[in-house]
Parts: structure tokens; C-alpha cells; sequence
């Protein structure tokens, strides 16, 4: 039969089961963290699920009998206890390892646990970093023979970006047939910075050389679309007037008229 519920300081208490056989049942103890068994006898060790297996290994005459398993809760016979885990303060993917500080009531540890293991990694109490988003702690406290498991605790915090900016000089003037030109903008994150003609009838792009195809204002606009860890920087343009060639003026000679 089931134990039932038992409280964490009960005295130890006597299994039975028997086998249609008649011989003898051995008894063990699955979760030894929370009771374990000598011959038949059950001693509660800590607050949790017990749970306990019977079996019969047969003899000459009879064959094993299929185990049994039978679980029962151990709940403590301590007071409440509640944990203080303040808010976590957002952070830039790069920020070192940090900390987490909570605390439980009964003066007992706190054990913490990331939920969102993707995004970041706890060891002891010492977050680590991996990627942008929303980072989930928990904190916990499982009790003891005086108090009992604190409701545990859930603090997150967003992990953004890191910034970047795109640096793109001004460009001069140009006049229709110059050579074609290449651009040099730079973003402070150090990636590749991309470029767009937005007059493709004045002015058009291939990588970052520049061709005039025809009089206009030629717009020019820098792109760097971000990383795993920097978010895209924002679009800088640049423009430059692409002034008419001057016409050249040919001169003919005419020689004079003959006389009437």
C-alpha cells in the first residue's frame, strides 16, 4: 500500500508487501536524496518525492515478479519563507559576467537557474552573456527540516545590441564624363559598410564605385545592417551636383565671296 504523505522528521517507519509466492519482498529506494531504505524500514531524509520499489527475484519454483513502485511526499514541517530577488538592470551584449544577489527569509541559500539558456548562462550566482534578447532568471530555495520550498522567483532583463554609427564624408562636385569614383565611409563597429543610389538616372553603384550617367544631383546613401552583436547603424547620405561638360565651339573658315 501507499505510505502516503509523511512529514520530513517522522520517525522511520516499517514497508509491507508480500508476493503470491510467499517469499519474501526486498524493498529499495529510488530517490535516496529524499528517504532511504534498510530491509523494509524507510528513513525521511530530506522534503521531496519518495519513491520506493518492490521487488521479487522468485526461486526454483517460481518465476520474478514484475516490480512495483509506489511514491509518497515528504513536506516539512517548518514555517514559510519567502526570497527577495530584486529587478535585474538591462545590459549591451559584451557587458562582463555579473552577479545575481537574492535573498531567502530563513537566511538559507538561494540557487538561481536561467530559463532562457540561449541568451545567457548562469553558474552559481554568476550570469554570462551569450546573445541579444530577454534574459529569464530564476531563483529558488528548496527548504529544509525547518522551513519549508520558497515560492520561487523570476527576474529578467533585455540583453540589446551594441551601437554603431556609419562615418561618411562629404563628396565634391562633379562634372558629367569624370572617371567613375569609389566611396570610403566607415562604421565605428569596424564592419562593411554597403552603398545606394538613390538618383540611379544621375549617378549609379556597383560596390562602392560611383558612375555618373548623367546632370543631377547624385544621392548617395551608406548602409551597414548590423550583426549578431551590433544593431544596424542608421543610413547616412551623402549628395554632389553632376554639372553639364562645357561645349567646345567650332570655328569655320569661310573663304570670301567672288565679286559680281
Amino acid at each position: 500500500a501507499n505510505p502516503g504523505q509523511r512529514t520530513l522528521g517522522d520517525a522511520p517507519f516499517v514497508l509491507k508487501a508480500t508476493a503470491t509466492s510467499g517469499l519474501a519482498v526486498s524493498f529499495t529506494s529510488l530517490t535516496t536524496s529524499i528517504c532511504t531504505v534498510s530491509g523494509s524500514t524507510v528513513t525521511l531524509v530530506n522534503v521531496g518525492t519518495c519513491t520506493l520499489r518492490a521487488t521479487q527475484s522468485g526461486d526454483a519454483q517460481h518465476h520474478p515478479a514484475p516490480s512495483i513502485e509506489q511514491s509518497f511526499v515528504v513536506i516539512s514541517t517548518g514555517g514559510p519563507q519567502d526570497i527577495q530577488f530584486a529587478e535585474l538592470v538591462d545590459k549591451v551584449i559584451g557587458d562582463p559576467p555579473f552577479a545575481l544577489n537574492a535573498t531567502a527569509s530563513s537566511g538559507l541559500p538561494v540557487a538561481f537557474a536561467s530559463l532562457s539558456t540561449e541568451i545567457c548562462t548562469v553558474s552559481g550566482s554568476m550570469v554570462t552573456l551569450l546573445q541579444s534578447g530577454t534574459c529569464l532568471i530564476q531563483a529558488s530555495q528548496s527548504g529544509n527540516a525547518e522551513y519549508a520550498p520558497a515560492a520561487s522567483q523570476i527576474q529578467s532583463f533585455t540583453i540589446a545590441k551594441k551601437t554603431q554609427t556609419i562615418l561618411f564624408g562629404s563628396l565634391s562636385d562633379k562634372t558629367f564624363g569624370d572617371d567613375a569614383f569609389s566611396l570610403a565611409a566607415t562604421a565605428t563597429s569596424g564592419l562593411p559598410v554597403s552603398y545606394v543610389s538613390d538618383t540611379p538616372a544621375v549617378c549609379t553603384l556597383i560596390d562602392n564605385v560611383v558612375t555618373l550617367v548623367g546632370e543631377g544631383q547624385c544621392i548617395i546613401r551608406a548602409i551597414q545592417g548590423g550583426s549578431d552583436i551590433y544593431a544596424a547603424a542608421a543610413d547616412v547620405s551623402q549628395s554632389f551636383t553632376v554639372n553639364s561638360s562645357p561645349q567646345s565651339v567650332n570655328v569655320i573658315n569661310f573663304g570670301s565671296l567672288p565679286n559680281r
